[in-house]
């Protein structure tokens, strides 16, 4: 008799400026990409958000891998959409672009709050 565990894969994790940062199952038999684990986070909680970075361990090596996504070019070209693997973590990154349009909008409701 052979007892063989069924081993289930790491989850994802979706951090940074995501509306809802989580831990994702990795679904087994099945492709994950990064636009859809970013989705399944409530997308983005900035207009201008584009810089993702993913981070990978390797078996292999003790350093993990970083790889960079540009969000409008995996919207666009079906390569620069990655394809996650089980343990990758998701950051969605603050940029000056992020930075520079929230503190637009914390004067703008500011501005306008005061207004009568």
């Amino acid at each position: 008799v052979v007892m063989v565990e069924k081993e289930h894969p790491l989850p994802i994790t979706v951090t940074g400026l995501v509306r809802k940062p989580m831990q994702i199952d990795y679904p087994v038999g099945q492709n994950l990409y990064v636009m859809q684990a970013i989705s399944m986070a409530e997308g983005t909680s900035s207009k201008v958000a584009n810089k993702v970075i993913i981070t990978r361990q390797v078996p292999e090596s003790t350093e993990p891998i970083v790889i960079e996504v540009s969000m409008r070019e995996a919207k666009r070209k079906k390569g620069a959409n990655v394809l996650l693997a089980p343990g990758d973590m998701i950051s969605v990154e603050t940029t000056p672009s992020t930075v520079l349009l929230d503190a637009v909008e914390i004067i703008r409701f500011g501005v306008g709050a005061t207004v009568f």
